[in-house]
């Protein structure tokens, strides 16, 4: 199996429902489960498996990918996490990594302006 795009980005809007409480609350399989964050990178390490090569594959789905990063953003597809919430928007997006997406483009000018406020305080 060759590799795929390192660049591995899923930019889609995970459900409309907004209520978000620490670590989050699931939707569809997990509904109402409060997940902690030990608990989501638990089970991002349980869904790849290092190869004797070296590359990192995905347990899923055999997605492979040469950097561990990049498998662990990938296999944050595969559970049904809480979601995350743009703190900006409060759109909901399934993936961490989405979010930073998002956050990027549609909020580069307010994330400014809160990070330069930020940094003044100090």
């Amino acid at each position: 199996m060759g590799y795929q795009d390192d660049s591995y980005e899923d930019y889609g809007q995970y459900g409309e429902d907004h209520s978000y409480e620490e670590g989050g609350v699931a939707q569809g399989n997990g509904a109402n489960k409060v997940w902690s964050s030990d608990q989501v990178e638990q089970q991002i390490e349980s869904l790849y498996q290092k190869q004797p090569s070296g590359d990192f594959t995905c347990v899923t789905c055999g997605y492979l990918n040469r950097l561990k990063q990049n498998m662990q953003k990938h296999v944050e597809t595969h559970i049904d996490t809480p979601g995350y919430i743009c703190s900006y928007c409060y759109k909901q997006f399934k993936t961490k990594n989405s979010l930073n997406t998002h956050t990027s483009v549609k909020h580069r000018e307010e994330s400014k302006k809160n990070f330069l406020s930020f940094n003044q305080t100090l």
